[in-house]
């Protein structure tokens, strides 16, 4: 039986748009409009909402690039572990390595969608070091993510909603919210939209796409 390595495809739906669009931007520089979605609200207003990942696909986009889809997932979904191992460390959690373990072992599913060469495998990355930073009250550092979050994946709110989370609890258990936590979580956000190259079709494609969800 031939190789999962030498197979032709890439698991799941989405894989290998990820890795072209990367090719795209390597070959054209970032792209201003998506011709290839033409029934599409990215026909008028083109937004990559990836942007992040994508470049950080480029590397892999020298060569065949269903493999270099394949080595990205590995790579990627290594720093992910890499990361929730290390932010236990730092939180000085004990027996960081038995957790990391533990979370390796959640099923076949998790493992499967680990896989994936998917923006959602950089969001995990970015949501361990955003609690990372809330838990230690660092606005700084919460800034950071936030805006790295605003240019890499189309749920950057999260961040917001970590920092509620966190300003809540550190209200309740020690009396006192962290309003800066909260404050650098929201400018963090909105700073990184509006850096983003596809500034305003960011805000105009995703506020589109709400109205028609509700």
């Amino acid at each position: 039986e031939m190789c999962i390595r030498d197979r032709p495809y890439i698991p799941g739906a989405d894989g290998y748009y990820h890795i072209k669009v990367a090719w795209l931007i390597r070959t054209r520089g970032i792209l201003d409009s998506f011709p290839w979605a033409e029934a599409s609200l990215w026909r008028e207003h083109y937004f990559d909402k990836d942007l992040g990942f994508h470049l950080l696909l480029i590397p892999f986009t020298f060569g065949d690039l269903i493999r270099g889809a394949k080595l990205a997932a590995v790579v990627y979904g290594s720093v992910f572990f890499t990361s929730f191992y290390a932010s236990l460390r730092l939180t000085a959690v004990p027996r960081a390595w038995f957790w990391t373990v533990l979370l390796a072992a959640a099923g076949g599913y998790f493992g499967f969608r680990l896989s994936l060469p998917r923006a959602h495998l950089l969001s995990m990355t970015l949501s361990l070091w955003a609690v990372f930073f809330i838990l230690r009250s660092s606005w700084k550092g919460t800034a950071v993510i936030a805006v790295l979050y605003s240019l890499c994946y189309t749920a950057p709110h999260v961040v917001v909603i970590y920092a509620l989370i966190g300003a809540a609890s550190g209200f309740l258990i020690h009396e006192r919210g962290h309003s800066r936590v909260v404050l650098a979580a929201i400018l963090g956000v909105m700073g990184g939209w509006l850096i983003h190259p596809h500034f305003p079709n960011n805000f105009i494609t995703v506020s589109y796409t709400h109205l028609r969800a509700h």
